[in-house]
């Protein structure tokens, strides 16, 4: 997960079995509306940079070129 979501960026990571961390990242989203806002976006724009098809099209020509 990390490789596709930025810590407070595009969205709110926390260790694994961390309960505590988890509710507070929870409790966060539901009173932030602004919060949400801006994770939501910044979470779009990281997957039209990162997967849009004229950055995966080399790659894909690739593929069927072998």
């Amino acid at each position: 997960i990390p490789e596709l979501i930025e810590d407070k960026a595009s969205g709110l990571l926390v260790e694994p079995n961390d309960e505590a961390s988890l509710s507070e990242a929870v409790r966060q989203l539901l009173e932030s509306p602004s919060l949400r806002e801006r994770l939501g976006s910044g979470a779009r724009n990281k997957i039209i940079g990162s997967f849009s098809y004229e950055r995966l099209k080399p790659t894909i020509k690739a593929i069927f070129e072998q």
